[in-house]
């Protein structure tokens, strides 16, 4: 028996997703593909305030600030959500971005796109890589690191060799709790070359939380606060936005 295919049209549709975009394509025997567009993702609205000491530009959104770019650094605070790192639960993630930020960076063309994907993005930013090093997480470092050794495995080996050459590499921020911002580096004075840290944020009693690394005792570690005393005459002399 001898049956009739009968087509009247083959449709092939293909969605592609992406952050803000979903395009579908509709093909058929009598026509030519169509393609229709539909946003998934409001388009947000930010606004640059500039502010000083040191300079930097916060970028706000309907929600309230949603960045802080500091002139010359490639570090960024981003609003994100609420983690506990130890004693201390921030709401700040620290990316890098392509280049340092100037005050002329927020006309880049490179910003918008990178900022929307920034504030959806939650792999692992620079706390979360700094804190696989500490006793019991999964990559402990162990005794392996001094403390310019721990930054440098964190941010990278293209930093100097030791606290005193940080202590004068990026962009310098006054030593206050007010003004350090999560991801900081924090040079101390002491013995031989000194130490320095990377500034998590403030714990429940106000104290500025850091992490630092001691080749001779524990590896890396969360420190005590950073404005307060510490042993062997060790004192914050600087504090470095990367």
């Amino acid at each position: 028996m001898t049956r009739r295919l009968l087509v009247h049209a083959v449709v092939l549709c293909t969605v592609i997703a992406s952050s803000s975009v979903a395009v579908a394509h509709v093909a058929s025997q009598d026509r030519r593909p169509v393609v229709h567009r539909s946003s998934s993702v409001s388009a947000r609205e930010y606004r640059f305030e500039r502010l000083t000491s040191p300079w930097r530009t916060v970028v706000r959104d309907e929600r309230g600030v949603v960045a802080t770019f500091t002139d010359g650094a490639r570090t960024v605070v981003i609003t994100g959500p609420a983690r506990t790192f130890s004693a201390v639960a921030t709401s700040s993630w620290v990316r890098l971005a392509p280049q340092p930020w100037t005050a002329a960076s927020a006309q880049g063309a490179w910003l918008r796109p990178w900022l929307d994907k920034a504030l959806e993005d939650r792999t692992e930013d620079v706390l979360a890589v700094a804190a696989h090093y500490l006793p019991g997480a999964e990559r402990d470092a162990s005794a392996a690191l001094d403390a310019a050794g721990y930054v440098r495995l964190v941010y990278g080996y293209s930093l100097p060799r030791t606290p005193a050459e940080m202590a004068v590499t990026g962009t310098a921020v006054p030593a206050d709790r007010l003004a350090v911002q999560p991801g900081d580096l924090l040079v101390f004075s002491g013995p031989a070359e000194g130490s320095v840290g990377i500034f998590f944020g403030l714990d429940q009693y106000g104290h500025a939380r850091y992490v630092s690394s001691r080749k001779r005792t524990d590896g890396p570690a969360f420190g005590g606060d950073a404005f307060g005393r510490h042993r062997r005459g060790a004192a914050l002399v600087a504090v470095r936005r990367l």
